[in-house]
């Protein structure tokens, strides 16, 4: 779903920093939205 700039998302990268920046490095249009849609398979919470 769009984001409308009024909600953040925020946590801590401990892993996958390679993902991180394919998902970065994805082309997108002139709203800066990916052309593909970039999914999160796995979440993970630590305490």
């Amino acid at each position: 779903p769009h984001l409308d700039v009024m909600y953040a998302g925020f946590g801590v990268l401990i892993d996958g920093f390679d993902t991180l920046d394919e998902i970065a490095n994805q082309q997108t249009d002139y709203m800066d939205k990916p052309l593909a849609d970039q999914r999160i398979k796995t979440i993970v919470r630590v305490r």
